[in-house]
């Protein structure tokens, strides 16, 4: 007896354009099996595309919509989803990005898509309980020595050779027009 999971797997093959179907399987009257299996591919690279563009949406603003759709293919077509929440896809783009030949012109863009990557991700961290300041007034100075910080599960620390968090402000919607970014002035630290 097949599984669900047994028989859904060639599907999900043909959709991400790994594998076909047998052409004689009953599908629809009206479309051909290929037709049918078109129509499903083009519905989840345009679901993943926007999934993409709703997480970058400075790098969008950076590259322009018609060459990040273009860059989002490329990108699906390597990086295929594998959860079923949109929430967990993406967090390859900031390493495709720094081997992808179209955007070497933008250096960058890694670090970039790196930091909208940990903002979406603490966005959709768990609740953790915060950090009660009262606490420490119960331990002793002489157990400081002994105590461990553990960040929230929603932080997350990086460091970048650009100003990208200058660059992530100047692409939000109360930026200022004029702003200026001197990649050869350095980055910095992040703390997200």
């Amino acid at each position: 007896m097949n599984t669900l999971l047994e028989e859904l797997t060639p599907f999900a093959r043909a959709i991400r354009g790994e594998a076909s179907l047998p052409d004689n399987l009953a599908v629809c009257p009206r479309y051909s099996v290929s037709s049918a299996i078109d129509i499903y591919r083009n519905n989840y690279r345009g679901n993943l595309h926007d999934a993409l563009a709703s997480i970058f949406p400075v790098m969008v603003q950076i590259v322009g919509s018609d060459f990040f759709r273009h860059l989002a293919y490329q990108f699906i077509e390597q990086h295929p989803s594998r959860s079923g929440n949109l929430h967990d896809y993406g967090a390859e783009l900031p390493n495709f990005l720094a081997t992808f030949s179209a955007t070497q012109h933008l250096p960058y863009l890694p670090d970039v898509a790196t930091l909208e990557w940990a903002c979406h991700r603490a966005y959709y961290a768990p609740d953790a309980p915060a950090f009660d300041v009262t606490r420490l007034q119960q331990i002793s100075a002489a157990q400081y020595a002994e105590l461990v910080w553990l960040c929230h599960p929603a932080c997350w620390h990086g460091y970048s050779a650009y100003p990208v968090v200058n660059i992530w402000h100047a692409h939000q919607a109360d930026a200022s027009p004029d702003f200026h970014i001197d990649l050869d002035r350095g980055g910095g630290s992040v703390l997200v």
